[in-house]
Parts: C-alpha cells; sequence; structure tokens
C-alpha cells in the first residue's frame, strides 16, 4: 500500500512539474517571443514597465538633472511614451546608476533587451552559487517571483545574487564575496540593513572579527569609489525617500501596500498603522535586523545551514516595510529546498508547485492585486516557523 502511495506521489510531482513548465511557457515565454519578434522592445511590453525608471533615472542623472525629481522623471519618460502623465518614480539608492550605467546608457528598445539577458543570467549564477545540482537549476526556473522580476524588468535576480554572495562568503570565509553581496543588496536598502546586522552580530560576537573588518572596509571602498562624484544626488535621494507625503505626481513609498506583514497590518487596521508605523517607518529595518539577532541567539549551533539562511532572508523580506512579489526572488534557494524529490517532502513539493502555478496566474492577470497575496505570505511564514521548531528538536534529540 505504502508502494502504491509513493508511486502515485512520485506521478503527482512530475505531472506538477509539467504542469508548473508548461505555465512557465504561457505565461511568460510566449509573451516574451511576441514581443521579441520585431527585434525590439516597445514600453508596456515584456520587461519593460519598471524597467523605464531606471533607464530615464540613469539618462536624466547623465543630463545633469535630479532622477528624484517626478517632473524630470516624466519629461524624460516621455521620449520613450509621451501618453506617460504620472512617472514611474526611482526610489533606489543613486549608486544602482553607476552599477548599471553599462546598460542605462543604451538606447531604450536595446537596454530593455540586455536587461532581460543580463537578469537571467544572473538568476542562474545565484542559484549556482547555493547548489552544483542540475535538479535546482530547473527548479529554481519555476519560481514565481523570478518570473515576474523578469516580467517587470525588476531587480530580483540581483538580490538572489546579492543574497547568494553574502551565503557563499559565509560559508567559504570570502569577505569580497559578502561585501559584493551586500553592496547589491544596498540597492534596496530597507533589505540590506537586517542582514548586515545580522551578519555583524554573527561574526564579530561569535565568528571572526577580521572578517569583519576585512568585509567593512572592502564595502567602504566600493561604495567610496562609485559614490564619489554623486554627494548632490545622495543629498536628493535621502530628501525623496525621507519625505513625510507624497512627492507632486506620485504617491510616496510610506503609502504603498506591499506584500511584507507590515502592509498586512496597514490594510487591516488603517487608522492606527497611519498614525504609528508612518513614524517608525525608517527604522523598521533595524528593528528586523534585532529580530535576526534574536533568531541568531537561539539557532547559533545551526547557522551554516542553507535552510537556516534562507528562513533569515525570508524573515528580512517579509518583516521589512515593502516587498513585491518580485522581490520574493531573494528567496530563490528556500524554493529550490522546498521544491526538491524526496519521499519526505513529496506531497509538501506538489503543494508549492500548485502555488506557483496560482502566483503565475495572479501576477499576469491581476498584476495591481498581488498585495493580497499576503495571506499566503503569513501561511508560508507559519509553516516554516513550525518546520524549523521540528528541526530544532530532531536536532536536539
Amino acid at each position: 500500500m505504502s508502494d502504491i502511495r509513493d508511486r502515485a506521489l512520485q506521478l503527482t510531482y512530475w505531472l506538477s512539474i509539467a504542469f508548473c513548465i508548461c505555465t512557465v511557457i504561457w505565461t511568460q515565454i510566449v509573451p516574451l517571443t511576441q514581443a521579441l519578434s520585431d527585434g525590439q522592445l516597445v514600453y508596456g511590453e515584456y520587461g519593460t514597465n519598471d524597467f523605464i525608471e531606471y533607464w530615464s533615472a540613469w539618462h536624466a542623472y547623465a543630463a545633469g538633472l535630479n532622477p528624484y525629481d517626478p517632473y524630470v522623471m516624466q519629461a524624460t519618460q516621455r521620449l520613450v511614451d509621451p501618453s506617460i502623465d504620472v512617472p514611474l518614480m526611482m526610489w533606489n539608492p543613486p549608486w544602482i546608476l553607476t552599477l548599471f550605467s553599462p546598460i542605462l546608457s543604451l538606447s531604450f528598445s536595446t537596454a530593455a533587451i540586455l536587461w532581460l539577458i543580463v537578469n537571467f543570467l544572473i538568476y542562474l549564477i545565484a542559484v549556482r552559487l547555493y547548489s552544483n545540482d542540475k535538479d535546482a537549476l530547473l527548479l529554481s526556473l519555476l519560481f514565481a517571483p523570478f518570473w515576474h522580476s523578469m516580467f517587470v524588468g525588476q531587480l530580483g535576480s540581483f538580490l538572489a545574487l546579492g543574497a547568494a554572495c553574502i551565503y557563499r562568503g559565509l560559508i567559504s570565509r570570502i569577505s569580497i564575496l559578502i561585501a559584493v553581496g551586500i553592496l547589491f543588496l544596498s540597492l534596496k536598502p530597507h533589505f540590506c540593513i537586517p542582514l548586515a546586522i545580522f551578519i555583524f552580530w554573527k561574526e564579530f560576537f561569535h565568528g571572526d572579527k577580521a572578517i569583519v573588518a576585512r568585509t567593512g572596509l572592502i564595502l567602504l571602498l566600493m561604495l567610496l569609489i562609485i559614490c564619489t562624484h554623486m554627494i548632490e544626488l545622495l543629498q536628493a535621494w535621502n530628501q525623496a525617500i525621507n519625505s513625510a507625503t507624497a512627492i507632486a505626481l506620485v504617491p510616496h513609498p510610506k503609502a504603498w501596500l506591499s506584500l511584507t506583514l507590515v502592509s498586512y497590518m496597514r490594510s487591516i487596521i488603517p487608522e492606527i498603522c497611519d498614525v504609528y508605523l508612518q513614524r517608525i517607518y525608517p527604522i523598521i529595518p533595524f528593528i528586523c535586523g534585532l529580530l535576526l539577532i534574536i533568531f541568531n541567539y537561539y539557532t547559533a549551533r545551526l547557522e551554516n545551514n542553507i535552510k537556516t539562511f534562507s528562513l533569515i532572508l525570508f524573515l528580512v523580506i517579509t518583516n521589512a516595510p515593502l516587498a513585491w512579489v518580485f522581490d520574493y526572488a531573494i528567496i530563490a534557494p528556500l524554493a529550490v529546498r522546498w521544491l526538491e524529490n524526496n519521499n519526505k517532502t513529496r506531497f509538501q513539493s506538489i503543494l508549492i508547485l500548485l502555488i506557483q502555478v496560482y502566483l503565475f496566474y495572479v501576477i499576469t492577470q491581476q498584476p495591481q492585486e498581488h498585495h493580497n497575496l499576503c495571506w499566503l505570505v503569513i501561511s508560508i511564514y507559519v509553516f516554516i516557523i513550525y518546520k524549523y521548531q521540528c528541526c530544532m528538536r530532531n536536532f536536539k534529540k
């Protein structure tokens, strides 16, 4: 009876894999192929929606203008599409313009195509840093947040690479890898700050103080080289991101509803949260860092473990002030572990595969409603904590 059950689960697992592959092809590969049929990408097609914010910010900066000014961004984006009324703002720190200058300096269509190619390759490199298993590469390509990042032209692959570099650097004790990882994650500082606090605590108090010093020095040198010529731009970014209200044409990020527990609280008790959360928004990443330190304190013996590191990444992103579906590409290693084909977790893997199919439906058919997926985040949150507690109990035995 057990043998029949195992065969049925095995068959269902591979059918789920096939179903998920067909979903990727239908919702991602087909639209991309259609968009590239004439050899170029036009704004509004696959991979261009959010990419325009980075492209227009670079061209505004190259022209000596302020890319954090919505009127400047509106004028620059109208060079691509004259019908744009509300500009898509870039809220990332200005060093993103230096890091991606070779791509962003090109024409919009060429830059958008190259952006997709680089994102795809970067994601594969990130997964490879976690695992040499060929199956891991296949399973990682069924991860909906990665494809959503590709679909809208976002930074998900670079966040995944940043996290992967940090993990590999901690395992191999290579400071430059950790520094590079932090640099990529700093493109969205609310993810970088908690993880940097965690690494400092882990290594300074329970590890190697020298690796903290080397990593800090390398990171400081990289930032000095990148940011020396953009002091005024750093001030403009700081002023824009810390503004308490909407800036001219666009709503401020503090008013957004995204896929985090903080946003979920704002959606169910807006009257309270809009008053108090607005005040503590800048320190939420530091509170998250404190949460990781507490987690580190109770799990010190399991730290150099990919499952534990994946849980840390999940805690970072779910407790951040803001995170979208595409930002969840950062937890690619967790997705790969969940989708492994073994007897103990096969039912779990089937369930996760079907959830991926549902996510593909949401991000392609209802892209403006994905913050309503918070119920899924909370369910996964509880599930992971439960599984980790079971792991801890087994470890202690």
